[in-house]
């Protein structure tokens, strides 16, 4: 259920919570309870980095674009070692 408020933060994923919860057949009250807070984190997320980041925002862009790809070769190398990894 608590993944349902994290959807939030992957792009793309909050669109389709709503419909697996349905077809999963979840209650709407836990539904809505889980994606109201995980729309709250998110909103407050967001909120919190503009205020920190303010007129930075620029300097803070460039940083962010220059350690993406960094981010994102790190990660396929551990899904890499994860696949190939010996199993037991």
């Amino acid at each position: 259920d608590w993944l349902l408020a994290a959807g939030y933060f992957i792009p793309g994923v909050r669109h389709f919570t709503a419909l697996v919860a349905g077809m999963s057949d979840l209650e709407y009250r836990r539904f809505a309870g889980f994606a109201y807070a995980g729309a709250a984190i998110w909103v407050a997320t967001f909120l919190t980095l503009g205020y920190l980041v303010g007129e930075e925002w620029q300097a803070a862009l460039r940083l962010v674009h220059r350690y993406t790809l960094v981010l994102v070769l790190l990660a396929l190398a551990a899904g890499v070692v994860y696949w190939f990894r010996p199993r037991t």
